[in-house]
């Protein structure tokens, strides 16, 4: 007998080997046709704990969408506090415990939570005039605007793009003025100075005298410039950094200046870069 299945089983080939009379049982019982007919089951008809028992095997999130998608019937069922209970035990053992309300809401919570602190990359429409960029431009994101900084297209470049995050991106170029930092650079290091209330959840500033808050007309963002490769190859380390002053007005005006440059070690493709406090 021959198995495409198994290369460890014998091959017997050989009609000495297997009487071809021993195999006419074999042959007449795959031709034998079973008077009784198996009537269809409608899932619906199946008890309830059999409804529990398949929604228990997905995830909480996905019973959830069955609810429209699939049956409509599930509905009743996933209103029921046990069936969460037992969603919050499968997919959190160690939050099984708490008592906050309703197992539904504990089970948002918890997978609101999980949901933070995993990444999904997808991509995103954009519209800009960069062309073809690499080597590492800066990118950091303040006030509700996306800045690109720098990198490599066709040579080393320092320029800078912004645009709303919101989708679809759209990145506009913003003149920088003042005296450059030496060399364009690329696989250098941006870091961005929160020195004004642009950190999400800081409160803004408070006259001491009037206790006002105080209104600003523009927002203000640092980012030092450092480092970097000045030659193709990652060849030529820089020794130069700039402070890059952004200034953004109510209107939405961007505008971009160097307001400081200086000498530091040569340094290319590191992590961080330290600035100490004024």
């Amino acid at each position: 007998m021959r198995c495409g299945w198994c290369s460890k089983r014998r091959r017997l080939d050989n009609d000495k080997v297997i009487d071809k009379e021993l195999l006419a049982p074999l042959v007449a019982a795959e031709r034998f046709e079973s008077p009784v007919s198996i009537r269809a089951v409608n899932f619906a008809d199946l008890s309830e704990d059999v409804h529990e028992a398949t929604l228990l095997c997905l995830w909480g999130n996905e019973a959830a969408l069955a609810t429209t998608a699939a049956a409509p019937f599930f509905r009743r069922l996933l209103a029921e506090e046990k069936l969460w209970r037992q969603f919050v035990c499968q997919e959190f053992p160690s939050h099984s415990s708490q008592q906050a309300g309703s197992s539904r809401n504990l089970y948002r919570t918890l997978h609101e939570r999980q949901r933070c602190r995993t990444l999904k990359w997808k991509p995103v429409e954009c519209s800009h005039r960069m062309g073809s960029r690499e080597g590492s431009p800066g990118m950091f994101a303040r006030h509700g605007l996306l800045f690109v900084f720098g990198g490599w297209s066709y040579g080393p470049v320092r320029d800078l793009h912004v645009g709303a995050l919101t989708l679809p991106l759209r990145l506009s170029p913003v003149q920088i003025t003042g005296q450059p930092p030496g060399p364009s650079t690329y696989e250098m290091k941006v870091t961005v100075l929160d020195d004004d209330a642009g950190i999400p959840g800081r409160k803004p500033e408070s006259d001491d005298d009037t206790n006002r808050t105080v209104v600003e007309q523009e927002h203000v963002i640092r980012a030092v410039v450092s480092g970097g490769y000045q030659y193709g190859g990652y060849h030529g380390e820089s020794d130069r950094y700039g402070l890059l002053e952004i200034r953004v007005s109510q209107t939405g005006e961007v505008r971009a200046e160097w307001a400081r440059v200086g000498e530091m070690p040569e340094r290319s493709n590191h992590s961080a870069t330290f600035v100490t406090p004024r």
